[in-house]
Order: structure tokens, then C-alpha cells, then sequence
């Protein structure tokens, strides 16, 4: 009999880390039930990760959302988890659109001259992760951001924007390059980091 899992009403990342948690404990069929859009697509996220087949079914406000491993006949209950591999690259952990504490003017400038730096240096990061006043950059109309970020993606950065953070904006809409993600992702990534810089 599949499990119903209520997270009704449970902020980011909870959802996320519940079905984990019930993957994790062995389960490959079960059925979570949400109620907003952001939870369904950081589910979605999730089952792509973990190879589960996902099905979505709206019913009077709520989400009935359903993983089924393909292999949820074969695969056993694991005993431990293993410890993932190190991240290649360095990790910028990005919370404000500007670099420090002084003048706010002077601040927006050294960050966009920090985003062109990295979009034409010979090297760049892994990953590029933008929370709370950091996700106006990656939802920027500022010519010279977006041209640096499209840039970093072109370039194999993976670009990290926390969709809590769009949302309390008012900015999901607006974001012109790189990948939704949640609170659970980005520790992930976070933890994984050899190196994290925090701009």
C-alpha cells in the first residue's frame, strides 16, 4: 500500500527533506501531499535526482505528489548512506547584490565588476549560489550582469537561485538565467563544496 506523506502548509526545504528522508528509509513508492507550486517543481527536482518516476495530480487546492523508483522492486533497503564526492570548483555563495558594508553605490559596482572578472577569467567556479538580496543579480535588467551570468553559463557554471528568495521579490518571473532550486539543494551543494567563497 503506498504511504501518503502530509506536508501540507510546510515551508522549503521540508517537503524535499521528507520524501529524502522516506527514499532514504527505503521506501520507492510513496505519495507526498503539497499545496504551492514551488514545493511540486522542488519534488519534481528530487525524483529526477534520485531516478524515481514522478507524477503530479491537483485535486480541490492541494498536490498529490507521487515517486515510484523504477527499480522499487530490486533495490534494497540501503544501510548506510555513503558520503558524496567533492564538488569540482570553487562555490561563490552570493547574498546581496552588492560587495560589503560601505556605500551601497560603490558596493553594486564592485559586484559587477566581480561577475565580469569571473565570466572572462581563465578560470572560473563550479557553481554560482544567489539567496535572499542576491537573487535581484540573476533577475537583474542590468545589461552588463546578465551578460556575465549568461556568460558563466555558457561556460559550464552552474548558476543556484533560491526560489524562496524570488518569491519573497516577487522575481520568479524576471529571473533571466539559471536554475530554481531550494533550501535542501543548496546545502547539498553547500556541504559538498571543497572551497566556498561568500560574497
Amino acid at each position: 500500500m503506498m504511504r501518503f506523506i502530509d506536508a501540507v502548509g510546510k515551508p522549503c526545504p521540508q517537503p524535499v527533506i521528507m520524501a529524502k528522508r522516506a527514499y532514504d528509509d527505503g521506501e520507492r513508492s510513496f505519495t507526498l501531499v503539497v499545496d504551492n507550486d514551488a514545493a511540486v517543481e522542488n519534488l519534481k527536482r528530487l525524483g529526477m535526482n534520485l531516478g524515481a518516476n514522478v507524477n503530479v495530480d491537483k485535486h480541490e487546492g492541494v498536490y498529490n505528489v507521487s515517486f515510484a523508483a523504477e527499480d522499487a522492486q530490486e533495490r534494497p533497503m540501503p544501510l548506510k548512506r555513503e558520503r558524496a564526492e567533492a564538488l569540482p570548483g570553487t562555490v561563490f555563495f552570493i547574498s546581496g547584490d552588492r560587495i560589503g558594508e560601505g556605500d551601497r553605490e560603490l558596493g553594486k559596482q564592485l559586484m559587477k565588476m566581480m561577475l565580469y572578472t569571473l565570466a572572462n577569467g581563465d578560470d572560473v567556479p563550479g557553481h554560482l549560489v544567489f539567496m535572499n538580496g542576491g537573487v535581484l543579480l540573476a533577475a537583474s535588467d542590468e545589461e552588463q550582469v546578465v551578460a556575465s551570468l549568461a556568460k558563466l553559463h555558457e561556460r559550464g557554471v552552474k548558476l543556484i537561485v533560491c526560489g524562496t528568495c524570488l518569491d519573497f521579490y516577487g522575481m520568479r518571473g524576471a529571473l533571466s538565467v539559471g536554475e530554481v532550486s531550494n533550501m535542501y539543494e543548496i546545502a547539498e551543494i553547500l556541504l559538498r563544496a571543497r572551497k566556498v567563497v561568500t560574497l
